[in-house]
Formats: structure tokens, sequence, C-alpha cells
């Protein structure tokens, strides 16, 4: 009799456990919403200024400085699907790299006033912005968590060359290439859940070439649904 009783205390304390694993996962799950700001780094040297494909005549930049690092910032929207996992769409803002220097206007791009072959000032900026989708894969622990996002970024950046000729050349490219980062939160019992990321986005061209832009920032995210 003890040993039957045993059993079915034993058998009823698993059966509570395992259906309370799929309702702690459910109170996870739910609607989200958030925001970052920080700073960008786009790791761009004077050469990428001045070393464009085949099919365009160089800028001949004689020499010249690069301001690497902007101000960026990122909206976000997302569902947690449970402890581990959610999906997250937003907006996120890349602020501008320029190149401030000096052109002998060979080039097909870079001139200066009046055909003149003399250096003349030429000053390039390049921003980038654009929509997101990733998947967020999350290490829960207690209160704090770490965060691994892989996904895509439809980015378009806009250029503006000043070289001393009436008005400015402005154009632009688009592409969707890949976003990928880490971090860690922290979640509150109640309010707003910190957030603190590293992301790299890959592939933003800046005017000729390519560079992977850093992305560090501080944000907060508010859970608006519970299921």
């Amino acid at each position: 009799m003890k040993h039957e009783m045993s059993s079915r205390l034993t058998a009823s304390v698993a059966t509570l456990a395992l259906l309370s694993i799929p309702s702690a996962q459910a109170e996870e799950r739910g609607i989200y919403v958030g925001a970052s700001y920080g700073g960008t780094d786009y790791g761009q040297s004077v050469a990428k200024f001045d070393d464009p494909p085949d099919n365009f005549a160089p800028g001949s930049i004689i020499f010249g400085t690069v301001d690497n690092k902007d101000n960026g910032w990122s909206l976000v929207a997302g569902y947690r699907l449970g402890r581990y996992f959610a999906l997250e769409g937003g907006w996120t803002n890349l602020g501008e790299v320029t190149f401030r220097g000096k052109t002998d206007g060979s080039g097909g791009l870079y001139e200066c006033p009046g055909g003149s072959s003399a250096p003349c000032d030429v000053t390039v900026t390049s921003e980038t912005d654009g929509l997101f989708i990733v998947g967020v894969g999350i290490l829960p622990l207690g209160h704090f968590g770490l965060l691994g996002q892989l996904g895509l970024y439809d980015r378009k950046s806009d250029f503006r060359v000043e070289d001393g000729r009436p008005g400015a050349f402005e154009a632009g490219t688009d592409s969707t290439e890949t976003v990928y980062g880490l971090g860690v939160e922290y979640r509150f019992d109640r309010g707003p859940t910190i957030r603190i990321e590293w992301e790299r986005y890959t592939g933003i061209v800046t005017i000729f070439n390519k560079a992977d832009v850093d992305y560090f920032s501080a944000g907060l995210v508010y859970q608006l649904t519970r299921k």
C-alpha cells in the first residue's frame, strides 16, 4: 500500500513538473517594442574613397582624413517565441562616414572648379539606414540573458560629393546584406528590459568600396503582451 501511494505521488510530481515547463515557456511569449542609441564605426581608410571599381575613373585624391565614427539609433518590434528564441524587425540608422581632403581634379567623379588641375578641397559624405529582420537566440541566466542574433539588413546608402563646383553630386545605392551580433540583457520583474549590444552590418557601400559597420548600443525593450 505504501509502495503504491509512493508510486502515485512520484507520478503526480513528475506530471506537474512536465506540465509546468510549457506553462513557464508560455509566460515568456509575447510582443515587445524597443529602441537603442549608440555609436557606429565604419573602419574606412582614405584609400577606400579613391579606389573605385574598374568602370569608374578614380578621384585622384592627394591626401585627406576620414571621420569613421558617428552616432546611430535603432527601433525594434519583436515577438518572443519562448525562453530561448525571438524574432525581431525594425529600422537602424548607422550614421555617416565623412572624407575631407584634397584632389587634383583629374578623376571622373572628383573635379576642381573650372577644370583646374591645382589641388582643391573635396568632401564626401555617406549615410546609411534601412530595415532589418533577425532571429535572436537567448540564454536566460536569472534576470540576465545572453543574446545572439543573425539576420538580414535591407540598407540604402546616400552619397554627397562637394568639390567646389556649383551644387553637389548626390547618388545612392541599395542592397540586402547580413547583420549579426551579440549582447546582454537585464530583465526587471516589472518595467523595461535593459540591453547592451554589439552588431555588425556587413557590405555597407560608402561610395566606391564596401565596409563592415560596427554598432555599439544601449537600449530599452518593453513587453506589451504575455501569453
